[in-house]
């Protein structure tokens, strides 16, 4: 989660995972459509100043992109995409306890991603970048549990995949 904090407040992303399949449909050799369906955990570390006290909030989600893919044809392949991501939010964790997501966090993102991907018969390795677009957490007059900043899903991705 990147926010851009009230004074007294600051905030650093976390590293965590994200799985689950996929499916290309071919259009030419060079050019595909990639949706997937992910599990995906993010969040973030809160920490506010003059007080002892931290939190790391965990959002887990489930991600479905449609990723225009374009193919430098060869033995090995690189690939590079872009494309949208819709996102349904699942659970919200500070620490170990649950939180109520429909009381403070929307349950929908929006983001868009783009990568790179290099490709060895069966083999993927990639690298991908998140923007989100819609704010993490909802607005209560005019300001958020966390202070009045304007919480967004930016993030990267590193996978290692299996292509049948």
């Amino acid at each position: 989660v990147y926010g851009l904090p009230s004074g007294g407040l600051t905030s650093e992303g976390i590293t965590s995972f994200h799985l689950g399949p996929y499916a290309k449909l071919g259009i030419t050799d060079a050019v595909a459509i990639q949706l997937e369906a992910l599990y995906s955990r993010r969040g973030a570390n809160f920490e506010f100043e003059g007080l002892d006290e931290k939190s790391e909030i965990r959002l887990d989600y489930i991600d479905v992109p449609l990723l225009f893919v374009y193919n430098i044809v060869g033995e090995n392949t690189w690939s590079f995409m872009v494309g949208p991501q819709a996102s349904l939010l699942l659970t919200v964790k500070d620490g170990d306890k649950e939180i109520d997501k429909a009381q403070d966090y929307n349950s929908f993102d929006f983001s868009g991603v783009a990568g790179v991907q290099f490709g060895y018969k069966f083999l993927r390795v990639g690298a991908r970048y998140n923007v989100g677009f819609l704010d993490v957490l909802k607005e209560q007059d005019g300001a958020t549990d966390i202070g009045d900043g304007n919480y967004k899903n930016h993030f990267g991705q590193v996978y290692v995949g299996v292509e049948f």
